[in-house]
């Protein structure tokens, strides 16, 4: 992480380990099953063990899905209708 700060900049670092705690605190709460899948912001919001952690960054599992334009750490995956189409805002995780 030091050369990405050296090559990003302090915010850099911020950000990962931001993203990094927000990731972790949903996948605890998928393993104690107060979330499960497939699940969208507000049911993250609003989960017991969650409460609120994405109302400042409701775009938290866009931003990080599988093939997101912004190359961002992927850690979720849309979830597709049977007609194999993206279902806007409801995920998975991704557990490859």
């Amino acid at each position: 992480m030091l050369l990405e700060t050296l090559l990003f900049g302090a915010n850099y670092g911020i950000n990962f380990l931001k993203n990094q705690k927000l990731y972790k605190s949903i996948l605890t709460c998928l393993n104690s099953k107060e979330l499960t899948e497939p699940f969208r912001v507000n049911d993250v919001n609003n989960c017991d063990c969650c409460k609120g952690l994405l109302r400042n960054s409701p775009s938290f599992l866009s931003k990080h899905r599988k093939g997101n334009p912004g190359g961002y750490t992927e850690y979720f995956e849309r979830i597709k209708d049977k007609n194999g189409n993206e279902i806007k805002g409801l995920y998975n995780l991704i557990t490859e």
